[in-house]
C-alpha cells in the first residue's frame, strides 16, 4: 500500500524531499516541500469569490511490490493535476 504521511514546508531554496517512513510493502511517504521566497508587496485588489478545492483522482493501494511504482506514478500524476507539484 502507499499512503501520505506528513507534508512539511521547508526553507526557501532547499531541495524538496520524499522519505518512506513505512516499509516496502506498506509505504508511508513524508513530503518536504520548500516555501518560495517572499516577493514584493503588490497593490491590494478587491476580494474574490470563495475558492473551491477539487480533490484529485483517487489512487488505489498497491497490491504487490511491482505495483508500488505504478501507484506512486499515479499519485504523482494526481498531485501534478491538482497543482500541488510541477511537471518534471
Amino acid at each position: 500500500t502507499i499512503a501520505v504521511g506528513t507534508v512539511t514546508t521547508g526553507d526557501p531554496e532547499t531541495a524538496a524531499a520524499v522519505e518512506n517512513v513505512g516499509t516496502a510493502q506498506a509505504a508511508v511517504f513524508n513530503f518536504t516541500i520548500p516555501r518560495g521566497a517572499t516577493g514584493p508587496q503588490g497593490p491590494q485588489g478587491e476580494p474574490g469569490a470563495a475558492a473551491t478545492i477539487t480533490p484529485g483522482v483517487a489512487v488505489a493501494d498497491a497490491t504487490n511490490a511491482e505495483d508500488v511504482i505504478t501507484q506512486f506514478n499515479a499519485l504523482l500524476t494526481s498531485l501534478r493535476n491538482a497543482g500541488f507539484i510541477a511537471n518534471a
